[in-house]
């Protein structure tokens, strides 16, 4: 019997998915942009997204149809990092870390070096890098590490995450990031904190909200 297949009807056949309101619980309203929508990038960013949660989890009935488009090594390239964690905002000067994987899905052991930094406009803003040792068909958890740039108003950058192996690059991810200034809110005078549990003072003052 035939097993038990993923995302069959999403591949090849994008107008089983193509309708914006499919789509929103994946990309909000950027789903009704026809500009965007038009060449079907959403529709590809939304089988990414599938294709790395299933690879992730190690799920071994991956449509086996996805090699008939000619997007394959866009969905599903066999050495890259995919980001557990899909936060995309930070505040300035902030130092924190995103859950990710590097997944060799090649038959072959391999020695990698990922490679990550953070983009404002020309400058390079935060750049490091880590070395992998892992086995074919396997993958490795590790925290993806970041020290965002202060900045005095809101400002868009480009995180850029590369794989590279034998001194080549072997894939390249790129994600919008947004860094804003820290909130600082001004309280007045009479201001009241209704706090029996003593948490919340806590953690307003973790936020360096007071």
């Amino acid at each position: 019997e035939k097993p038990i297949i993923v995302g069959e009807f999403s591949c090849n056949l994008p107008n089983f998915t193509e309708a914006p309101v499919a789509m929103t619980m994946y990309l909000g309203d950027r789903a009704y942009d026809w500009d965007v929508w038009k060449p079907r990038t959403i529709w590809r960013k939304l089988i990414r997204w599938q294709c790395d949660a299933w690879r992730v989890a190690r799920f071994a009935g991956i449509n086996p149809w996805y090699h008939n488009t000619k997007f394959w090594p866009e969905l599903m390239p066999l050495e890259t990092v995919v980001l557990k964690d899909q936060q995309r905002s930070f505040f300035s000067g902030e130092k924190t870390f995103l859950r990710a994987f590097l997944l060799n899905d090649t038959l072959r052991d391999r020695d990698y070096t990922v490679s990550w930094a953070i983009q404002n406009g020309r400058n390079t803003v935060f750049t490091t890098k880590r070395k992998f040792s892992i086995n074919g068909g396997d993958m490795q958890k590790f925290d993806l590490s970041l020290d965002l740039p202060p900045v005095t108003s809101p400002a868009d950058m480009m995180l850029e995450i590369s794989v590279i192996r034998e001194g080549k690059v072997v894939n390249t991810e790129k994600y919008e990031l947004r860094v804003r200034p820290k909130a600082h809110l001004v309280w007045p005078s009479n201001t009241v904190l209704f706090d029996p549990g003593g948490r919340s003072m806590s953690l307003l003052k973790d936020l360096g909200i007071v």
